[in-house]
């Protein structure tokens, strides 16, 4: 027994150490296939306001901010404004101009009207808000008609998460609101434990946005294994609850074959579904690889790794970004342009959009 133990571990440790080693060759194989003279690296400072369910951490290496998730009260969350600090390479020079994605200019969100304190750590600064001014703020700057709502992975901290949220504010160049849920960093063990815990938290704050926006397009979207925040949250809403505009799920970690069965339902709830897929996910692969060493005879495919299932399923757009070989990285700019075209994204200065059949669109690099 022991040593089956053993070797079970051993397989898993190789397992990440490769997927390691492939993940980082996949992004550095994008960045070679992008060379256009009207892109750039930049580094931004980004607002992006939040609702955590994490604590407040006291940690000041890697401008912490707030660390493990809160379970004695399952209702809690925090709300606030982030001013992130976040490279982004190959930024459209034409995006630069605009003043309010610039650190030091006119920001979208000001994090100086939250009613209660704020906090420097170096370029960084996060203020604390009720829900109620978190929403005002929103209102006051946010002209787009349009409510952005960002779901991050696992294994993310808050401080991750939240460049992830700012790179995407940046590409779609608007607001985006994070929901950070409490994942555990390095863990996914830990990650499928801990984002259950939030879906009640997730589901009341989504409602609480349709409420607070009536006139505004409600666009969720989750990445890996928050896409399953998302889904779940459209199976478990109430008949009167607002339809949600767009739902994008970016190389979604979920069960493939619970996906399909739910489809009719999920379909009740969201107008548009987007699914950015990829064959050569590296992460999405290891993820099935370990669900089938625990069940081997169970199909263990991943959502996001199984574009042709998804093919003709009624009304779902399935979007294959394999040749854009980024491996498990959130695609902010394929995002950026579905949600600019309506889900019916067209060729660009950056990619190829071509109509397969049945909802099939495959991306490729211009």
């Amino acid at each position: 027994m022991l040593r089956v133990r053993f070797a079970i571990t051993f397989r898993r440790q190789i397992s990440l150490l490769l997927a390691l080693i492939l993940s980082c060759a996949g992004s550095g194989h994008a960045n070679q296939l992008l060379k256009q003279t009207d892109t750039t690296r930049v580094e931004l400072v980004v607002p992006v306001a939040f609702a955590t369910d994490r604590s407040r951490s006291e940690e000041r290496s890697f401008q912490a901010w707030f660390g493990k998730q809160s379970i004695d009260d399952p209702d809690s969350l925090s709300y606030g404004i982030i001013e992130k600090s976040t490279v982004i390479r190959d930024f459209p020079k034409s995006l630069l101009p605009r003043p309010d994605y610039q650190n030091g200019s006119e920001q979208p969100l000001d994090s100086d009207s939250s009613n209660g304190s704020a906090e420097c750590r170096g370029k960084e600064r996060v203020s604390n808000h009720e829900i109620t001014s978190l929403f005002q703020e929103l209102r006051r700057k946010n002209k787009t008609g349009r409510i952005v709502v960002y779901v991050h992975g696992c294994c993310m901290s808050f401080a991750a998460s939240a460049g992830e949220a700012a790179s995407l504010s940046a590409w779609i160049q608007q607001p985006v609101v994070m929901y950070d849920w409490g994942s555990p960093p390095a863990s996914y063990a830990g990650s499928l434990v801990s984002y259950p815990r939030s879906q009640a938290r997730f589901n009341a704050f989504i409602e609480r946005v349709g409420r607070e926006f009536p006139d505004c397009q409600i666009s969720l979207v989750g990445f890996s294994l928050g896409a399953q925040l998302i889904t779940d949250f459209l199976l478990q809403g109430s008949n009167d609850s607002r339809q949600i505009a767009d739902v994008v799920l970016a190389k979604p970690d979920v069960d493939l074959i619970a996906f399909k069965s739910h489809l009719d339902k999920l379909f009740t709830r969201a107008a548009r579904i987007h699914i950015l897929a990829a064959r050569n996910d590296w992460a999405l692969a290891l993820s099935g690889a370990l669900r089938r060493l625990s069940s081997p005879s169970f199909d263990s495919t991943r959502l996001g790794a199984a574009e042709a299932a998804l093919a003709g399923k009624s009304s779902i757009k399935i979007l294959e970004i394999s040749q854009l070989g980024i491996n498990h990285v959130l695609p902010c700019s394929v995002i950026a342009e579905i949600l600019k075209f309506g889900g019916n994204p067209l060729d660009s200065e950056r990619y190829l959009f071509k109509d397969l059949a049945n909802g099939l669109v495959e991306v490729s690099w211009r």
